[in-house]
């Protein structure tokens, strides 16, 4: 009897090791499909976000408000602004998903990378030899002193800080990349859960020192208000609030390049372009303009290498900004 009683039993161990066995397999199986998947899409569904885009939330409809700060040393006191980087379309190229940014250095196409968590801009002319049509802009995973190499040519960024913080009342993991050329720095800051937090740019011409800076102050995430929003109109996707010049793009150019600026409200303004030693070298624009958003491209054709400056001007307010020709 008891012989009999330890055949059943191994025989029913067998039965269920085989049973287990191929539901093992089979939730093994399960686990590579969905490896492969995530591989291939960097995520299961779109509302799931990877890490990459926590440091920046690209989505139609979100807005990252800035107080921007701009001083000329030796110059007259330093200016405070309103500054809006706005998400405002998406679509596919080169078989990516890009998002439309509309504000200075990220006035273009960019993408936040789900397997890499690198951030790309469209690049129209696959100027980069390292990137099929876009550049690295930053890798928002790069760990601390990681240094990233946009192109084969160029200044390498450094990831020069990790650090905890707060923001809105969250808490938040600071990123801070640097680069320099010697007479010109920058460092950008991103957070994760609202994108990039500050911007910085020092620079030294002969004798005169140039500085400017944006931090946040407020942003839309997901239909969310965060921040000071009802102090710069943040519900107001579409009109500019501010009398604003951007960075040219692309700079340096050759010999084109596109220069874009914003006005809060109707007004009377000229955009023009001069050299190192004040001469005029052209008009852009000049006359009355609505309120709204607006470019003009400039040609350098005609014009030998070097730095130029473009000022924007109404009765108001003032903006100068410079630019780079490299033939």
């Amino acid at each position: 009897m008891y012989t009999e009683y330890r055949i059943f039993s191994t025989i029913k161990k067998s039965i269920n090791f085989i049973y287990n066995e191929k539901i093992m397999k089979t939730y093994f199986n399960f686990l590579l499909v969905l490896l492969f998947t995530i591989c291939v899409t960097g995520e299961i569904e779109a509302g799931i976000s990877t890490p990459g885009n926590d440091y920046f939330p690209l989505k139609v409809g979100n807005r990252f408000i800035y107080d921007r700060y701009e001083i000329v040393f030796g110059g007259p006191p330093g200016t405070h602004s309103t500054y809006t980087i706005a998400v405002l379309r998406d679509t596919i190229i080169q078989n990516r998903k890009y998002f439309y940014i509309n504000a200075g250095i990220y006035n273009n196409w960019f993408r936040v990378d789900s397997i890499s968590g690198s951030l790309y801009m469209y690049d129209p002319v696959n100027s980069c030899a390292n990137y099929h049509y876009e550049k690295l802009r930053d890798s928002l995973r790069a760990e601390l002193n990681q240094v990233i190499n946009y192109c084969t040519v160029g200044l390498p960024t450094q990831c020069t800080s990790v650090t905890n913080s707060t923001l809105f009342g969250y808490p938040v993991t600071v990123k801070n990349f640097y680069v320099t050329n010697g007479s010109q720095s920058h460092n950008r800051k991103y957070s994760d859960k609202f994108g990039p937090l500050h911007t910085d740019n020092s620079e030294t011409i002969g004798s005169m020192g140039f500085y400017n800076s944006i931090d946040m102050i407020g942003c839309k995430i997901d239909g969310v208000f965060y921040g000071d929003s009802d102090l710069v109109g943040i519900n107001n996707q579409n009109i500019p609030v501010s009398f604003e010049l951007f960075q040219n793009f692309p700079n340096p150019f050759n010999p084109k390049t596109r220069i874009n600026f914003t006005l809060k409200k109707n007004q009377i303004i000229k955009l023009i372009v001069y050299d190192l030693s004040g001469k005029l070298i052209t008009t852009l624009a000049d006359g009355k303009r609505n309120q709204g958003m607006y470019h003009v491209d400039f040609d350098g054709s005609n014009h030998p290498s070097g730095v130029y400056f473009y000022r924007l001007e109404s009765e108001e307010s003032l903006e100068v900004k410079k630019m780079i020709l490299i033939k």
